[in-house]
């Protein structure tokens, strides 16, 4: 998923992405235990991280297919064009 070349870039842009996604839910999500309990805030939030735990499953089995299928997978910074 994470090109290693660029691994410090990426890092920095996702976690940069979940601290704006925490910022700007947080006023939802406070209005959310505020009329409806800390209960469906859980519920939702588990929720969301199911999402995140299936595509990572599905990704594992792509790569698995992938790599049974090809051999092995190349990196996107690989030259296929040397002998």
């Amino acid at each position: 998923i994470v090109n290693p070349k660029y691994a410090a870039v990426q890092y920095a842009l996702l976690a940069s992405l979940a601290m704006l996604v925490g910022t700007l839910g947080r006023t939802a999500l406070g209005e959310m235990i505020e009329t409806q309990g800390f209960a469906y805030v859980f519920i939702l939030t588990t929720l969301l991280g199911l999402v995140a735990v299936a595509a990572s499953v599905a990704e594992a089995i792509r790569v698995k297919f992938a790599k049974a299928s090809n051999g092995d997978i190349a990196s996107p910074d690989s030259d296929s064009t040397t002998s």
